[in-house]
C-alpha cells in the first residue's frame, strides 16, 4: 500500500495524512513501531539494505513503514507486500538536496500523526531530513542513524585535493550537529565508527558497529542462473566487472583509464553494471572512445542479478573514492570472484583483511590499479577462500542485530530470532 504526502506546507500534509476512508484513517493514525527512512528506491546499496532491514522488522513481529521522499527507482518493483510505503513528496526528480529540504514539513507531519517508536534514518543522505523534521516535535521517536558512507571524501589529485582540507574543516561542525541529534548511531564499518567518534568528537555517543551482510545461499542460487552473453563464451577474453551507479563516488573514469592501460598489453573486456544519467553514461563512453577501448567496454545499466556475471567474471574491481562498506565487494567475494580495490575509506581494507583477499591500491592511481588488475588476473581464482571470507559478513546476523537495536530503543524484550532471510537480494 502506498500513501502519499505533499511536501510544501505542513497543514496540507496533515490534511492528506488524515483523510480517506475509515480503514485508511485508522491505519494512518495508529502508532507504528519502526519507520525506515530513505530518499527513494534507486538501485543502490543503501536502498537495498534499507529494504532488507525493514522486511526483517516485520518478520520479527514489529510494525514498519517505509518512508520515502520520492517513490521512483529500480527497487520499486521489489517492495515486499508486508511493507507500507509512505511517500512524502512528488516524483519530480531534480536536485536531491532541495527535494530533501522540501520534505521536512511532510516528514514532521507523518511523525506527529503516525507516532513511530523509532525513526531509522537508513543513510547519510537523509540524516539532515530526519534531524530537522524532529526539531520541536513533542515526544519524538528514538532516532537511529545508520552511517552508511565515509563523510569527508579525500581525493589525491586535481583541484579537489587542494580544497579538501578546507571543505572538511567547514563540514565538521555541521556533521557533528547532525549526528549528535541521533539517540544512537550505527556505523557499517569499524573505521567509520572510529572516524565519527574521533573526528566529530562524539566519543560519549552511542555508536554501534553493524557491518553490511551477504546471504551466500541467495547469492549462490542467483549466480547459477543461465547467462546468455557472448562475452562469457569459451575462449573469449577475460571479463572485468565493475558494479555501481555512475556517480562520482564510484570513480568509474579511474577504472576505464586503468582498463585502457591494461588493455594495451593484455586482451580483456570491461563490463560496468549500474544505472546513471544520460550525461554520465555519455562521458564514460566518450572516455572509452578517446582511449581507444570503446569496443571492449560495455555500460550495461542496472542489473537485477549481478551474481550471474560475477560468478563467471575473471575479476571484480572496486574503483571507489569512498565507501561505507561496499555491498558489491561482498557480493563479488560471495561469488568466488577475484577482486582488486582502491584502499578507499571506509570498510574496504576491513573486508579484504588489509589485502589478504585482494590487492588494495592507492586512490586515483590508474597505473597502480592497472598493475594490480594484471597481477590478479595472472593468479589462481581461489574461489573457496574468497567465499569463506564472505561468510564472515553474515546477513542474517546483521539483520538480527538491527532487531536488537530497535527492541532496545523501544524498551521491549528481545524478540525471538526471526526465521528466513529477506526477499530483496
Amino acid at each position: 500500500m502506498t500513501f502519499a504526502l505533499p511536501q510544501p506546507r505542513l497543514d496540507s500534509a496533515l490534511h492528506l495524512l488524515k483523510r480517506g476512508d475509515a480503514a485508511m484513517r485508522d491505519n494512518t493514525t495508529s502508532q507504528v513501531d519502526v519507520a525506515v527512512l530513505v530518499f527513494d528506491l534507486r538501485g543502490s546499496g543503501v536502498v537495498r539494505n534499507a529494504l532488507r532491514i525493514a522486511e526483517r522488522v516485520v518478520a520479527a513481529g514489529m510494525s514498519c513503514d517505509l518512508v520515502v521522499v520520492q517513490g521512483g527507482g529500480d527497487f520499486r518493483h521489489a517492495l515486499p507486500s508486508s511493507l507500507r510505503l509512505v511517500q512524502l513528496g512528488a516524483d519530480e526528480g531534480g536536485n536531491r538536496a532541495v527535494a530533501t529540504l522540501r520534505a521536512v514539513p511532510a516528514l514532521r507531519a507523518y511523525v506527529e500523526a503516525r507516532r513511530p517508536g523509532v525513526l531509522f534514518s537508513s543513510g547519510n543522505h537523509v540524516h539532515p531530513l530526519a534531524a530537522l523534521a524532529l526539531r520541536g516535535v513533542k515526544q519524538p521517536p528514538k532516532l537511529v542513524m545508520r552511517a552508511s558512507n565515509d563523510m569527508v571524501h579525500p581525493r589525491k589529485r586535481g583541484w579537489e585535493a587542494l580544497v579538501a582540507p578546507v571543505v572538511a574543516a567547514l563540514a565538521r561542525p555541521w556533521l557533528k550537529a547532525m549526528f549528535a541529534a541521533a539517540d544512537r548511531i550505527v556505523a557499517v564499518s569499524r573505521d567509520l565508527a572510529g572516524n565519527i567518534a574521533r573526528d566529530l568528537d562524539l566519543r560519549d555517543h552511542r555508536i554501534d558497529y553493524l557491518p553490511n551482510g551477504i546471504d551466500l545461499a541467495t547469492v549462490a542460487r542467483q549466480a547459477a542462473a543461465p547467462l546468455d552473453d557472448p562475452w562469457f563464451s569459451p575462449g573469449a577474453p577475460p571479463v572485468i566487472v565493475g558494479i555501481g551507479r555512475l556517480v562520482r563516488q564510484k570513480n568509474f573514469p579511474l577504472l576505464v583509464e586503468a582498463f585502457a592501460r591494461l588493455r594495451a598489453h593484455t586482451p580483456a573486456r570491461l563490463l560496468i553494471l549500474g544505472g546513471g544519467t544520460p550525461a554520465a553514461t555519455a562521458r564514460l563512453r566518450a572516455q572509452a572512445e578517446r582511449l581507444g577501448v570503446a569496443d571492449d567496454v560495455r555500460l550495461a545499466g542496472f542489473c537485477a542479478n549481478p551474481f550471474a556475471y560475477l560468478r563467471r567474471a575473471n575479476l571484480f574491481v572496486l574503483s571507489s573514492s569512498w565507501e561505507g562498506m561496499s555491498n558489491a565487494l561482498l557480493e563479488a567475494l560471495a561469488c568466488g570472484c577475484p577482486v582488486v580495490a582502491t584502499n578507499c575509506p571506509t570498510g574496504t581494507a576491513e573486508v579484504l583483511a588489509n589485502g589478504r583477499f585482494g590487492p588494495l591500491v592507492p586512490l586515483d592511481d590508474a597505473a597502480a590499479l592497472a598493475d594490480a588488475m594484471a597481477w590478479r588476473l595472472a593468479r589462481p581464482r581461489a574461489a573457496e577462500s574468497l567465499m569463506a571470507r564472505a561468510r564472515v559478513f553474515s546477513l542474517d546476523d546483521t539483520l538480527e542485530s538491527y532487531i536488537r537495536v530497535f527492541a532496545e530503543e523501544l524498551g521491549r524484550p528481545q524478540p525471538r530470532r526471526s526465521t528466513g532471510l529477506p526477499k530483496v537480494a
